[in-house]
């Protein structure tokens, strides 16, 4: 075996302490985007990005639950924080939809729906919500990618779904977003962080940003329909 000389060994512990190892099961989008913004002002840490909903090996996770309950959280996390963020039902911009800011999901019975196939945890959420009020979506086209979503909503392909603050504002002219009358639509972004015996104040730091980076958009949102 070959000896490390100590330099290359204390090179080898600062590179494993600038590793954070981040599973994204929800809001990948949003989650993507803090990443690259913390990389441009910190450029020596490397965030791994995975998406595994089967392991337990992370330094921080990201999860989404239609409503979280710490009791039955068995991540073994440090610190967790939870966001609650409203779905709204994206609607095309059509005289059928204009003067409207909410509507029944049962006012939808004869529409077709899209719906985004990428995040199994927010298509469960959107079920269960669903299901709750005794409403059965007519899903006609799935898609693994938000802004699709979009377009074919814009489009008069169907409706779908939208988080309000994962997948950004609504800046498409053709699509409204109304608000869900018929139950409490909403899903919580949970961040879960797991410290580490070494080095784990970088992976604190990258935690909190990511938290605050969350909370600013929120804040940064602009009116649902201008």
């Amino acid at each position: 075996n070959m000896m490390l000389l100590p330099s290359q060994l204390k090179e080898m512990i600062q590179k494993q302490n600038n590793n954070i190892k981040l599973n994204v099961l929800a809001a990948s989008t949003l989650i993507t985007s803090a990443v690259i913004d913390y990389k441009k002002e910190h450029s020596d840490i490397d965030v791994d990005l995975i998406q595994n909903e089967e392991t337990n090996v992370f330094d921080i996770c990201v999860r989404t639950y239609a409503n979280y309950r710490p009791e039955l959280d068995h991540t073994n996390s440090d610190e967790t924080f939870v966001h609650s963020e409203k779905i709204f039902l994206a609607v095309p911009n059509i005289a059928r939809y204009k003067k409207m800011n909410s509507i029944s999901l049962f006012d939808l019975r004869d529409e077709k729906f899209i719906r985004l196939y990428g995040s199994k945890q927010y298509r469960k959420i959107c079920n269960e919500l669903c299901e709750r009020v005794g409403f059965n979506a007519n899903v006609t086209f799935e898609s693994d990618n938000a802004l699709a979503v979009k377009e074919a909503v814009a489009a008069g392909i169907g409706v779908g779904f939208w988080p309000e603050l994962s997948w950004g504002k609504m800046d498409h002219k053709k699509v409204r977003l109304l608000e869900v009358t018929d139950t409490e639509f909403k899903r919580d972004i949970v961040v879960s962080l797991r410290r580490n015996q070494q080095g784990d104040s970088k992976t604190e730091a990258f935690y909190n940003y990511l938290t605050h980076y969350i909370l600013r958009r929120k804040k940064k949102k602009r009116s649902v329909n201008p």
